[in-house]
């Protein structure tokens, strides 16, 4: 469990990082043009999703009889590419 003050010190490394892209994001765009600053601005925004939630979503696929397992337990059946498909349909049907 984390403690208040780390709690705190996130929060404040956030807003620090909000103010420091309202500061630079002007200079960006008057520098390099609107649609560029964009895509700076969004892989920027996408490189630290990653590094920050791309561990987690990793350890969790590589738990033990999570979707990563490549070893199933005695007697179980791999039903993955099945599952798989079922949840591709079911997407598919919500954005029809």
């Amino acid at each position: 469990m984390r403690s208040w003050a780390q709690v705190s010190l996130y929060r404040g490394i956030g807003a620090v990082t909000g103010l420091a892209a309202t500061a630079i994001s002007p200079r960006l765009q008057r520098g390099v043009g609107l649609v560029a600053s964009g895509v700076v601005g969004s892989a920027g925004q996408l490189l630290c999703l990653l590094l920050g939630a791309g561990p987690v979503i990793l350890a969790g696929l590589m738990q033990p009889g999570g979707p990563g397992d490549l070893q199933p337990s005695v007697g179980e059946r791999r039903t993955l590419p099945a599952t798989s498909f079922v949840l591709l349909l079911r997407f598919a049907s919500i954005s029809c």
